[in-house]
């Protein structure tokens, strides 16, 4: 394959890789899009684990893919050693998963961001024009090489130009070169390298800084914050309130509050209990939680109750840490949601209003990974884990589905799965988002004994039916 040829394998390269890219773009936007990667942060998964899962799915992928790569152009660069051309392979492959990292990480909807995707593909080749790889200025193709379609580009012309000299492509070759510009395919290599490196650390950053439909991004010098790196720093100003200051008071007789034992007053010093303490939240000038303090024992089921707009999402959303409050402090477990959200969600099981479900998942499937993600599989054998998970799964009557596919459930089902979702794993709280009774069929034992739940529900006739002995707590 001369030179001419390989400018046209370039291009040819360029359309094969249109839909690999929209795929994996799609379905990292997707994620985002259906609240699947809120729920997973929200139980405990973190933002560095949700992105190294991404990259090594598709990486495996496009490694099998660069095996094959290397094995089809090797019969069209016969001279080309084969070691040298898979590592062209894999370093392009490895670039441009990364840069679909990155174009998913600027959207929340997946149409916009996989035509976002294409484009810069295609931009990534026609930018080649622009400079001739023999004449052009080194600094010039550096900076064009910072596109990895446009390396691979380079890359390829210049595997094509050693093959017409009939040397090849070998280790002794590859740092020289005749063009004018210098370029060789060893600087070829470092540049596709450095793009992992630059647009990885790119993905990384706006995945944390941008702000997402649902839960809360960093600041954008967080980088500059000693608390991000070292988080132990956090807790000198928020941990300073003691746990038990942040109870509520029985001191003011203006606020209709009901007296319980000490021994259920206790928890807040054990850290069985959840505790909001003069909890404020404002979005601009409208003020939604205004001065909220609540107790929430263990062994009870405490409901929210009120109005369209009283502020019982934001509540339940700030305890999840998917909201920050404006003013106020909460104590989940004994963890402040200021500066211990990560290990809160380590303790906390949830069901979100709308079910977050994995399409290519069977039921049972579901319970499992989210088992594995509480720790469920480390704590006890394997046969007990798995015991659990069946039990999981009786409890919401789904075990004739367990091996159906979680999309091809009614929407009670999916409902019943996303009960049984905040259940598994033995969390020690466990919070219920517009749950009615059928729902939590045979829960109401492990609510009571096991968890510190709370269920927010506006359907009053529900709320009662499902136990006789409910905490309620009206907003307005």
């Amino acid at each position: 394959m001369n030179m001419v040829d390989a400018v046209f394998a370039g291009f040819l390269m360029m359309l094969g890789l249109l839909y690999p890219v929209a795929v994996m773009i799609q379905y990292i936007v997707a994620e985002k899009a259906l609240r699947q990667k809120e729920l997973l942060k929200m139980m405990s998964v973190t933002e560095t684990d949700i992105g190294w899962a991404w990259f090594s799915s598709f990486f495996v992928l496009h490694l099998i893919s660069s095996v094959i790569l290397t094995l089809v152009s090797s019969q069209f660069y016969q001279d080309a050693d084969m070691v040298l051309l898979f590592l062209f392979w894999i370093f392009c492959m490895t670039a441009i998963i990364v840069l679909a990292m990155l174009v998913a990480s600027l959207f929340a909807k997946p149409p916009r961001a996989i035509f976002v995707g294409l484009l810069v593909i295609f931009f990534g080749y026609f930018i080649t024009w622009t400079d001739d790889l023999t004449e052009a200025n080194l600094t010039t193709l550096r900076l064009i090489s910072l596109h990895p379609i446009a390396a691979l580009t380079y890359g390829l012309q210049e595997i094509g130009r050693l093959e017409d000299t009939g040397n090849g492509l070998t280790f002794d070759t590859m740092n020289s070169t005749s063009y004018e510009s210098g370029y060789t395919f060893a600087k070829l290599l470092r540049y596709q390298f450095l793009n992992c490196i630059l647009w990885g650390a790119c993905t990384w950053y706006l995945n944390r800084v941008i702000p997402p439909s649902y839960g809360q991004a960093l600041p954008l010098y967080f980088l500059f914050q000693p608390s991000y790196w070292f988080p132990s720093l956090k807790g000198t100003r928020h941990d300073a309130v003691d746990n038990d200051s942040a109870t509520v008071s029985y001191d003011n007789p203006d606020i209709p509050i009901e007296k319980v034992s000490e021994a259920l007053r206790s928890q807040a010093k054990e850290g069985k209990s959840i505790e909001i303490h003069k909890l404020q939240k404002s979005f601009g000038s409208k003020v939604v939680i205004d001065d909220l303090s609540l107790s929430i024992y263990n062994g009870q089921i405490t409901a929210l109750l009120g109005a369209n707009g009283a502020g019982k999402t934001t509540t339940i959303n700030i305890l999840t840490g998917a909201v920050a409050p404006t003013k106020g402090t909460a104590f989940v477990a004994g963890k402040n949601i200021h500066t211990s959200m990560q290990k809160i969600r380590q303790d906390m099981g949830i069901c979100l209003q709308h079910d977050c479900i994995f399409p290519s998942l069977t039921v049972r499937e579901h319970i499992q990974l989210f088992c594995r993600i509480k720790g469920l599989y480390a704590r006890v054998t394997y046969k007990e884990a798995e015991a659990k998970v069946d039990q999981a799964i009786k409890d919401v009557a789904l075990a004739e589905k367990s091996h159906n596919l979680a999309n091809t459930l009614s929407g009670g089902m999916k409902r019943k799965l996303s009960v049984a979702m905040a259940f598994c794993g033995e969390s020690p709280v466990v919070i219920l988002v517009r749950i009615l009774v059928g729902e939590t069929k045979g829960k109401n034992c492990s609510l009571r004994n096991n968890t510190v739940a709370t269920n927010y529900t506006p359907f009053l006739p529900s709320v009662k039916r499902m136990s006789q002995q409910v905490e309620w707590y009206v907003l307005s």
